[in-house]
């Protein structure tokens, strides 16, 4: 809805016809798609330092976890619109992806990809694989917490992670700790 909206947006307001085609195709641009990623990481990287210089920090309370990036995140799916591309088999699926909530700053953002609708994708596997290249990428050497339903429990692969200071925490991992206090 969002590209249809755009492009009557653009013709109605300011008389300039864009072909369908041009621009849909212009989506499947790899370079574009890095330029885009690039420029959302920085403006959220931005907003986080002007909110934290702002005194902006919801978990300030817990100076412990100073040293952690704390998102809550889940994945979000929503049905295919008229015109998303079929798989080879004649099938679409609901497209969506995993978002995560800074638990400091209070911004929302687009984590990754599960599936663009044709293709049926776990998101639990796409989370793992996003998490194991960010452990590989610039800042590994920051300390994560991630809030997640306990679907991403497995406690062999989170124990792996502890070596690149990646934890865990589930709302069944809440309700252990309150029964033990």
């Amino acid at each position: 809805m969002a590209r249809l909206h755009f492009l009557q947006t653009n013709e109605q307001i300011y008389g300039q016809l864009l072909p369908h085609s041009t621009y849909f195709k212009s989506l499947k641009s790899h370079r574009r798609t890095s330029m885009l990623e690039a420029f959302e990481q920085q403006s959220y990287h931005l907003h986080s330092e002007t909110l934290l210089s702002q005194g902006i920090d919801y978990i300030k309370a817990f100076p412990e976890l100073d040293e952690y990036t704390i998102e809550a995140a889940d994945g979000h799916f929503i049905d295919h619109t008229c015109h998303t591309e079929k798989n080879s088999k004649g099938k679409v699926y609901a497209a969506g992806g995993i978002y995560a909530l800074n638990l400091r700053s209070g911004l929302l953002r687009f984590l990754c990809l599960v599936t663009n609708g044709t293709q049926r994708h776990q998101e639990i596997p796409v989370l793992r694989d996003h998490i194991e290249k960010q452990n590989k990428g610039n800042n590994s050497s920051q300390k994560h917490l991630y809030v997640y339903d306990k679907a991403v429990t497995d406690f062999v692969w989170w124990d792996r992670q502890k070596r690149h200071a990646n934890y865990m925490i589930s709302m069944l991992t809440l309700k252990i700790l309150e029964t033990e206090l």
